[in-house]
């Protein structure tokens, strides 16, 4: 396996299930970015703190022949997470600022340019998850399935264990 620190976000997951060449698996609900509590940390530990450690299903290739119970690490391009932020964040943002723009060119006072903000807004979430409910986005931007991790694994953090 080539090493692609940098370039790469790993995590250590359970397998769920299988079902032929997939595997649904679960995360453990907590962060496994290494700068969690530093100073240069992106403050995903606070937001955690007042939603609360939920832990997600996600289907992945099994490439690695991984059986229900095992434990495998999954990465993932960290460009891949960009794109998906962007598509999270930024269109609805850009969705919001246009449509109060244009409801502010229309001149017809403030309310009609908060509602063109609100269904800007609207229309940006709703494009955005209709493009996450597309095939080809989710097989874009699905986590690879790298290796099984074994609990010898000197390499190995139980995240749920420290918590």
């Amino acid at each position: 396996m080539q090493d692609h620190d940098g370039l790469f976000a790993r995590a250590v997951v359970t397998v769920i299930s299988t079902d032929g060449k997939t595997a649904l698996v679960r995360s453990s609900g907590a962060s496994g970015c290494s700068s969690c509590g530093e100073s240069k940390g992106c403050g995903t530990r606070s937001l955690m703190a007042v939603f609360g450690n939920k832990s997600s299903l996600l289907k992945i290739q099994n490439t690695v022949g991984a059986r229900t119970g095992d434990r495998v690490e999954i990465e993932i391009e960290h460009s891949k997470i960009i794109k998906m932020a962007a598509l999270s964040y930024l269109l609805p943002l850009l969705g919001l600022i246009g449509g109060g723009a244009i409801g502010n060119a229309l001149q017809s006072g403030d309310g009609i340019a908060f509602a063109g903000a609100m269904i800007g807004l609207v229309a940006g979430f709703a494009y955005s998850y209709y493009a996450y409910s597309t095939d080809r986005l989710a097989s874009d931007t699905a986590p690879t399935c790298v290796r099984r991790v074994s609990s010898a694994d000197e390499h190995f953090i139980d995240l749920e264990a420290i918590s």
